[in-house]
């Protein structure tokens, strides 16, 4: 049986999860919790690709930063060697006004995974209902990092824009989508639509790469 191990790097975005590590993910999928979008993607590719002998790994960290989770690669090497890399990060750094070192540390960020020679998938920072200037800060942030990531032949997977479209038809009244928790935590709808972009990334990945067969 092929073996494939996912790891999900991030702040609370990911972090939010009833279960940490889902090495064993038949005790994962038997336990009732709410979860997060790293959930929805496990659950699929569980169910979807029986022939793959998965283990998912969570890494996210509330409050994570991009400096703290850099330091967390180079203290967890081993531990944290994947096929595939989902990274969500960035939100606390621009909530700081931290522009500069967000962008120098993405950079060592996707420079050390890339030496692991990982598949990256980088979602854009999430903008936040009422966020004004910190979700136009975010917009140019998430321009720059989709160059890095294409720059990497790694993947880019822009959730933000979609995001902005539905918020703003939110302000206009109407139909109304409930994006968020709280003040800016992901409700459910929000968890089932990133899931499913970044499980059909990882589909065409293991397509391309022979892992499985396309259907």
């Amino acid at each position: 049986m092929k073996k494939m191990k996912i790891v999900f790097w991030g702040d609370s975005f990911i972090n939010r999860t009833g279960v940490k590590d889902a090495q064993k993910p038949e005790k994962l999928f038997s336990t009732h919790y709410v979860g997060n979008f790293c959930e929805n993607v496990m659950q699929s590719l569980f169910i979807t690709y029986p022939e793959i002998d998965f283990s998912f790994l969570n890494m996210g960290v509330s409050g994570e930063t991009t400096e703290k989770l850099l330091n967390n690669l180079r203290q967890q090497t081993e531990l944290v060697k994947s096929e595939i890399t989902v990274l969500l990060i960035g939100h606390n750094d621009l909530k700081h006004g931290d522009l500069v070192n967000f962008k120098r540390n993405y950079i060592r960020i996707l420079d050390q995974l890339g030496e692991w020679e990982t598949f990256i998938i980088g979602i854009s920072i999430l903008p936040i209902e009422n966020g004004g200037l910190l979700n136009d800060l975010i917009v140019e942030c998430n321009d720059w990092m989709a160059a890095e990531l294409y720059h990497r032949q790694a993947v880019y997977l822009d959730i933000c824009s979609h995001f902005r479209k539905i918020l703003s038809l939110n302000q206009m009244g109407g139909k109304i989508i409930k994006l968020f928790e709280e003040t800016h935590h992901l409700s459910k709808l929000s968890n089932a639509y990133i899931g499913e972009k970044v499980k059909d990334e990882i589909t065409s990945w293991m397509v391309r790469s022979s892992v499985v067969e396309s259907t």
